[in-house]
């Protein structure tokens, strides 16, 4: 589905500028496979984290991955460790797609006596993406979520560099947000 509208809004001897607004929305469902396939890979991610995937009944470009163990109110389940549950190593869930809701772009075109000046502005909405970057700024612990509770661990460590536990002192710091194992009560952020 597309739309497209064009204007001249101003046109002289000298000058003259056209406007050009178009509008798109495109989706898609994969119907069957050959040879009875169920899926097919595209693109995996370092680590084998997430894939991005042909498979029947969903949109071309399906990101699947490993998400936590979770709830049936959607909350994950933390261990008696206070880490969330990881599912197994086969366990992948279709995160979403890698198709923009929306695309568009705005084409400008100026005319000056014998000189010309295009301008092209173009947009997406939607769609979701994976990024590898983002992972290792997490594990490096240099993404901006990784600052909660890191004052309140450090506090109760010997000094930066020092990352084993001083006899008697139990680590503050952040505690997961979900529910507990065997458990339905939510654990608030600290």
């Amino acid at each position: 589905m597309e739309a497209l509208i064009s204007a001249i809004p101003i046109e002289s001897d000298k000058f003259s500028w056209n406007l050009s607004f178009n509008i798109t929305k495109n989706k898609s469902e994969v119907l069957s496979l050959a040879d009875n396939q169920t899926r097919i890979v595209l693109q995996t991610s370092i680590l084998d984290l997430a894939t991005v995937e042909i498979r029947p009944g969903d949109p071309f470009g399906s990101i699947y991955g490993k998400d936590y163990v979770r709830d049936a109110n959607g909350n994950k389940i933390i261990a008696s460790t206070g880490y969330p549950l990881k599912p197994g190593d086969n366990e992948y869930k279709r995160l979403g797609d890698i198709n923009p809701d929306w695309r568009g772009g705005l084409s400008n075109k100026f005319t000056y006596k014998n000189f010309t000046l295009n301008v092209l502005a173009d947009f997406q909405l939607g769609g979701e993406f994976y990024s590898h970057g983002q992972l290792y700024r997490e594990l490096m612990g240099t993404a901006e979520e990784t600052l909660v509770g890191r004052d309140e661990w450090y506090s109760t460590h010997q000094g930066a560099g020092h990352f084993e536990p001083i006899p008697g002192v139990i680590p503050k710091g952040y505690i997961e947000e979900g529910v507990t194992e065997g458990s339905s009560c939510p654990i608030p952020p600290q």
